[in-house]
């Protein structure tokens, strides 16, 4: 990587103890707040510096309340939404009226004042909708418009303990949403699906499973089946995620249910809601849900400058009745893939796994047993594999999220130019490999054979480049020859290698950091020319001093560094603590014990090529890294490569290593996704 680009993209650590005050709600439910103590704080700034605190704001109580940051305009809203987000989305498959304002910035939406607008879930209909819905008061209203917002863990929990019959039904058959778009009574089909080709609305409706009929006069009318019920992607909690209330006649006011109910028929109403079997929900239902929502509902008065960002999986939202003027802007982000609900996946009970758009998605089996390991294979016919996943990017990047890596098999990818164009279809760009620990041949750009270490040694599990202060995060491997036995690529995922880790090391670890110590130019490891991937000793003197590395060239053009790195980290989407460190990799117990004897006899401990000691210098005990190599080798899989598989993995979220081998065996790799950490 270029030196300017490592200084546009490192981030400044700021202090949030500083610069604002975190609050839970007051009666511990609704949103948390995060209110600035000096009103210049750039809000996209302080999130972007304590991105791993806001989700877990988000996660903990849904939402997150940022009140007294300089928010003076539009720019500054998105910004601050784009940091606390990984992409910004545009508003398809529309319900509701609202203005674009520009670059996926949109008004709320604009039901008459004196309507409330009924509590719901951002898009719960579709089956991409928002993860992240973000708020901003532009102007606050003279009186009322407030946004209540409703826990739908709470709700769930309400519905079980009130209704559990209903609750089991909607588990069961799911909700049917039924729409006649209607134009002056809610939105056209044209303003819905943003076209005036009704092939258009065609085709997406076939592609999202939505049933549709144009009436004789013009009218769409269609009918879709939704799950009722979602697990979160992050906290794996049951939600209750649905339109099923909001698009039912029954949540409107009295007069307003009833004068539709006397001017249309019931199959012409503008939406009406169902069980997903076709039965209509009994009333006392519709009552159970306005209690559950209403049970669990707060809500706080807008002020001019507030934003308000919702995990919209966990907390629903409205608006209440206003006088005067009223202006707040909206954004979405993060959509997320909800599995189909009926005969075309397996949302169904009883089935195993999911189709997606013609994929099957399901755990990967091994001796019996399904593991975290998720398997896509096509369903039926052949498929261009790049293709499908640039078309169902926010799918399998919601599925990576939630698995931490993805198997692919049986597709056709037979070379390196179709497996880089597969890893490009993920996000766009591949990265380079720089500040190199291994040999690797370049196969095509970006492109690279996977380490080259002899085939009777294994490679310990590891994240890759977490020695430095920038890594990838995504991780892409195709096996292009497997070896004739062995030469499995074992994984770990560290939801369960963290746990299990001795409390005492990981605090020892999280409080000390590591140091690694290398030493470059001989002919145990790489020269330094090969790990910067340059001759000029200037360019390699920048970027250790930009990286926060100390350097010192040695005789007979030798190189030893020393860095400082983390030795836990924090996913940047989920919040979670990941054991990210390559410390039992480049301790020096790694290396056979008689090597590393003669070394430390010739060259002493500061001379061997590798080593890693806790961060303020002391070392770390033999018996400490062989516990924490143990606690991966339990917690660990291997599956045996076949011809043309491609693995991807979240580099955060799954360690990864090597099997020794017999025979020849081909396997390149790609990373992508560039993550710049903090100093420590």
């Amino acid at each position: 990587m270029h030196l300017s680009q490592l200084k546009r993209r490192t981030r400044k650590r700021v202090d949030a103890s500083m610069l604002a005050n975190v609050s839970p709600p007051p009666d511990g439910r609704g949103p948390a707040c995060v209110q600035a103590v000096d009103p210049s704080v750039n809000l996209g700034e302080w999130i972007s510096a304590n991105r791993p605190k806001v989700g877990r704001l988000l996660t903990e109580h849904g939402g997150v309340l940022f009140r007294g940051f300089a928010v003076g305009d539009m720019d500054a809203f998105r910004n601050a939404v784009k940091a606390a987000s990984s992409r910004l989305i545009e508003y398809g498959e529309r319900s509701s009226p609202r203005q674009s304002l520009g670059n996926n910035v949109y008004t709320s939406t604009e039901h008459p004042k004196h309507q409330p607008i009924v509590l719901h879930t951002e898009q719960s209909y579709t089956l991409n909708p928002p993860l992240k819905i973000s708020f901003c008061c532009k102007t606050a209203a003279a009186a009322g418009g407030a946004t209540p917002t409703s826990d739908m863990r709470g709700v769930i929990g309400y519905l079980a303990a009130h209704v559990p019959g209903a609750l089991q039904r909607f588990r069961d058959v799911g909700v049917a949403y039924v729409r006649n778009y209607i134009p002056g009574i809610s939105l056209s089909w044209q303003e819905a699906f943003q076209t005036d080709d009704r092939s258009q609305v065609e085709a997406h409706c076939r592609q999202a499973d939505i049933a549709f009929e144009w009436r004789s006069d013009g009218v769409l009318r269609t009918r879709q089946i939704r799950s009722a019920v979602q697990t979160h992607p992050a906290t794996g909690q049951e939600v209750w995620f649905n339109h099923g209330l909001f698009f039912n006649v029954e949540s409107l006011e009295p007069e307003v249910a009833a004068a539709l109910k006397a001017s249309y028929a019931d199959d012409e109403l503008p939406y009406q809601t169902q069980y997903g079997d076709g039965q209509p929900i009994e009333p006392e239902t519709i009552d159970a849900l306005k209690a559950a929502y209403a049970d669990q509902t707060t809500r706080f008065d807008w002020r001019e400058g507030d934003v308000l960002i919702l995990d919209n999986m966990l907390t629903a939202h409205g608006r209440e009745p206003f006088e005067g003027e009223r202006m707040v802007w909206t954004i979405m982000s993060d959509p997320i893939a909800l599995p189909r609900f009926g005969p075309q996946g397996s949302a169904q009970p009883g089935t195993h796994g999911e189709i997606i758009d013609g994929v099957l998605c399901a755990p990967y089996a091994l001796d019996g047993a399904d593991t975290r390991l998720r398997m896509l294979r096509p369903a039926a016919g052949a498929f261009d594999l790049a293709a499908w996943i640039a078309h169902n990017r926010s799918t399998v990047n919601t599925l990576l999220l939630e698995h931490g890596a993805l198997l692919f098999r049986g597709f056709d990818i037979p070379d390196a130019e179709t497996f880089r164009d597969c890893a490009i279809g993920f996000s766009g760009h591949l990265l380079d490999y720089p500040e190199r620990a291994a040999q690797r041949e370049t196969i095509a750009d970006q492109v690279f054979t996977s380490t080259a270490m002899a085939s009777d040694q294994s490679i310990p599990l590891h994240h890759e480049m977490s020695y430095s202060h920038q890594w990838p995060s995504r991780l892409y491997f195709y096996c292009d020859r497997p070896a004739e036995t062995g030469g499995e690529t074992p994984l770990a995922w560290d939801r369960d290698v963290y746990p299990a880790l001795p409390q005492d090391i990981r605090d020892a670890f999280e409080a000390r950091h590591v140091l690694y110590v290398r030493n470059f130019g001989d002919d145990l490891d790489l020269p330094w020319s090969e790990v910067f991937q340059t001759e000029d000793r200037s360019e390699v003197e920048a970027y250790c001093t930009a990286s926060g590395a100390t350097f010192e060239w040695l005789s007979g053009n030798r190189l030893r560094t020393r860095q400082v790195r983390q030795a836990i980290a924090r996913h940047p989407v989920t919040g979670e603590k990941v054991w990210f460190n390559h410390a039992a990799l480049f301790h020096s117990s790694n290396m056979p014990a008689d090597l590393r004897e003669a070394l430390l006899r010739q060259r002493g401990e500061d001379g061997l090529p590798r080593n890693a000691y806790f961060g303020d210098g002391s070392p770390i005990a033999d018996n400490v890294v062989e516990t924490i190599r143990a606690t991966y080798r339990a917690n660990s899989i291997a599956f045996p490569w076949q011809r043309e598989d491609l693995l991807v993995v979240d580099n955060f979220l799954c360690t990864h290593g090597r099997n020794p081998f017999a025979g020849k065996r081909r396997t390149l790799v790609a990373m992508s996704d560039l993550f710049v950490s903090n100093p420590v």
